[in-house]
C-alpha cells in the first residue's frame, strides 16, 4: 500500500494539479484519500474537505498545490488546526509527477508532460483577442510557476540580447521572480524596482527613476506600461537612464486589431477592468505602440514568437503572436 495523501487547494492551479496526481496515483504509489480546501468548491466534481475535517482522516501526507503560498499554508495549518510541519509537503516533491517530454521550460529546464492553464476566460481580453493576457489552456509551468510570458522574455534575453552573459548593469522593473534569480547569479550590477514596497530590491517610481542619466546597459520594463498614468513621462526616464548603448527591453499586452486606446475619466477599478481588461490598467495598448515609441525618441526593433522558427519555440508554448521590443536611443 503506497502513502496516503490528501491534495490541498483546489484553486485554478490546484485543481489540474490534483487531476494529474489523481490520474497517475497508481503508478506513483499514492492512495489520494481526498481534496482539502478552506472555501467549498462544488465546481470540482469531487467532494472537497475543510481542514478541520483532516482530524478524522489516517493520512501520510498533506500535499500542497500552492508553490507560491506555501509557506502561509504550512504556517496557517500548523497554527490554526494543529498539523505537524512534516506532514506536509509541496506537490513537486512527488517524484516523477510530470515526467514526459511534450514541453520544456527554458527557465527552470525541466521537460514535462502538462503546462498549467492561466487567465479569464471572457472579458475585454476575449473580445479582443488581447496578446498578453487572457486565457491560456497550456500557460504556466508546474516545476517553476513560470508563465508563457516569463518563457518568451527568458527566450529574447537568451537570444537577443547579452543579459545573460555577465558585467552589464540592469535595472529590472517589476521582475519575474524566475528571471530575477537567473540574471542575479550573472550580474553584480543587477537591481529590481517596483513601486510597492517589498516587491523587489529598491522603490522607484518609473515617471521619476533616482539614478544618474546614462547608467544602464539594460533596462527590462515587461507588462509595466500599461499601468502608468504619465506614459511620456515613463519613457523619458528610461530613455534618460540608458546608456547610449544601451537597451530598453520592454513589453505589454496589446489588441493587434485597434489603436491604443485611453480614456481618462476612466478611473473607477470595475470601469478599467471593463475597457482595458484589469482593475489597475490605465489604457489598452494597439497596433499604433511602436510609432508611439518612435516619436519619443527610440529606436525600435521588434522581436515577435511569429517571426522564430516554430519547431524551436513549440514546446515552450508561447503566444503565437506575443512580441517584446528592444528600444535603444536615437542618436
Amino acid at each position: 500500500m503506497g502513502k496516503k495523501i490528501v491534495i490541498y487547494g483546489m484553486g485554478q492551479h490546484g485543481v489540474q494539479i490534483a487531476n494529474v496526481i489523481i490520474e497517475r496515483q497508481k503508478e506513483l504509489d499514492i492512495d489520494v484519500l481526498g481534496l482539502c480546501d478552506k472555501k467549498n468548491q462544488n465546481n470540482i466534481g469531487r467532494n472537497t474537505l475543510f481542514p478541520h475535517e483532516l482530524e478524522r482522516i489516517d493520512y501520510d501526507f498533506i500535499v500542497i498545490t500552492s508553490k507560491k503560498w506555501y509557506t502561509d499554508i504550512k504556517n496557517d495549518l500548523s497554527n490554526k488546526y494543529n498539523i505537524k510541519p512534516e506532514k506536509m509537503m509541496l506537490y513537486s516533491s512527488l517524484e516523477h509527477l510530470f515526467d514526459g517530454s511534450q514541453f520544456y521550460c527554458n527557465i527552470c529546464g525541466s521537460a514535462t508532460n502538462i503546462f498549467l492553464s492561466a487567465g479569464m476566460k471572457d472579458g475585454i481580453f476575449k473580445a479582443k483577442n488581447i496578446t498578453g493576457g487572457g486565457y491560456r489552456s497550456k500557460c504556466v509551468c508546474p516545476i517553476c510557476g513560470s508563465s508563457d510570458r516569463s518563457r518568451w522574455l527568458e527566450y529574447v534575453l537568451e537570444t537577443e540580447t547579452n543579459v545573460m552573459e555577465g558585467n552589464n548593469t540592469i535595472l529590472h522593473f517589476a521582475p519575474e521572480v524566475e528571471i530575477e534569480k537567473k540574471i542575479k547569479e550573472k550580474n553584480a550590477n543587477y537591481y529590481t524596482a517596483d513601486i510597492v514596497e517589498g516587491r523587489a530590491d529598491t522603490i522607484e517610481d518609473i515617471t521619476c527613476i533616482s539614478y544618474e542619466d546614462n547608467t544602464f546597459d539594460y533596462i527590462i520594463c515587461n507588462h509595466v506600461m500599461e499601468h502608468i498614468e504619465n506614459e511620456a513621462k515613463a519613457f523619458h526616464e528610461l530613455k534618460r537612464c540608458i546608456k547610449n548603448s544601451g537597451s530598453i527591453i520592454f513589453s505589454v499586452p496589446i489588441c493587434w486589431d485597434e489603436p491604443t486606446y485611453e480614456d481618462k475619466t476612466i478611473i473607477l477599478p470595475a470601469e478599467r477592468l471593463k475597457n482595458y481588461g484589469q482593475e489597475d490598467h490605465v489604457r489598452l495598448y494597439g497596433y499604433d505602440l511602436e510609432q508611439k515609441m518612435i516619436n519619443y525618441g527610440f529606436k525600435v526593433r521588434k522581436v515577435a514568437v511569429n517571426q522564430q522558427k516554430y519547431e524551436e519555440l513549440e514546446k515552450l508554448s508561447l503566444i503565437f503572436n506575443d512580441t517584446i521590443w528592444i528600444l535603444g536611443k536615437e542618436t
